[in-house]
């Protein structure tokens, strides 16, 4: 028996078949799937970035409310020594539950801005 030989590609003795023709497009392939990888990666990264800055936002609202409760409750101080009036009190309530929205407000408009920047990749 003999056996059919493959052709062999000029100046080589590399088989000329398909074994060649995918040699050939490998490199590009490769190359085109490591700029996807790294595209990929690099979106990843910002994801994560993004993420830390809502975290820290959200850390950051919460002291902003433990700072309204803390002063909540020194008005409640006051008003049991009474050193202010109700009316007082009410009043005051008002004024830091005002603020600690104005300042939930603008750590949110501050946060959408980083996030934003971070993801632009």
């Amino acid at each position: 028996r003999l056996r059919k030989r493959e052709p062999v590609a000029e100046g080589s003795d590399r088989p000329a078949g398909p074994a060649r023709r995918i040699h050939r497009g490998s490199g590009r392939r490769a190359a085109e799937q490591d700029i996807g990888r790294q595209r990929q990666s690099d979106r990843q990264a910002a994801d994560l970035r993004a993420a830390g800055v809502h975290r820290s936002a959200e850390d950051h609202k919460v002291g902003i409310r433990e700072a309204r409760r803390d002063a909540l409750s020194m008005l409640k101080d006051l008003e049991s020594e009474g050193a202010i009036s109700q009316d007082d009190k009410r009043r005051e309530e008002k004024k830091i539950q005002g603020l600690t929205d104005d300042m939930v407000k603008e750590l949110d408009n501050i946060a959408n801005l980083k996030e934003k920047e971070v993801l632009q990749v």
